[in-house]
């Protein structure tokens, strides 16, 4: 049995106001991804699979150190070798992501590019 993901508030919020603009796109919490050929998973905060979108909250506390960018970088690497675009919301674009259309303008173009109809 996978252990249980610890959350955040954040983290809570943003896949919450990603399933209030597409309630019909099946939004997952902590997704699990496992990486072909490798002992490890990856797990997203918000993820939409038909898409293959993941969208990370970053927080200042465990995502501004050079260490951490590039352990961030690498986790990107393997998720994109698989398909899967990230994109990095943080309280400093928060706003962009989620008043200023950059939301919709990421989901619609992925699903331009993947030919993929949706109810």
């Amino acid at each position: 049995m996978p252990f249980p993901i610890p959350t955040s508030p954040q983290q809570n919020k943003m896949i919450h106001q990603i399933r209030l603009r597409y309630p019909s796109l099946p939004v997952v919490l902590n997704f699990q991804v496992k990486i072909p050929n490798k002992s490890h998973s990856r797990f997203l905060d918000a993820a939409i699979e038909p898409l293959k979108l993941d969208f990370e909250y970053d927080g200042k506390k465990n995502h501004t150190t050079l260490g951490a960018k590039l352990k961030d970088k690498a986790r990107d690497s393997e998720l994109k070798a698989l398909g899967w675009e990230t994109f990095r919301v943080t309280a400093a674009n928060w706003k962009l992501f989620f008043d200023g259309g950059l939301l919709d303008q990421i989901i619609k173009m992925r699903i331009r590019e993947l030919g993929i109809k949706f109810a």
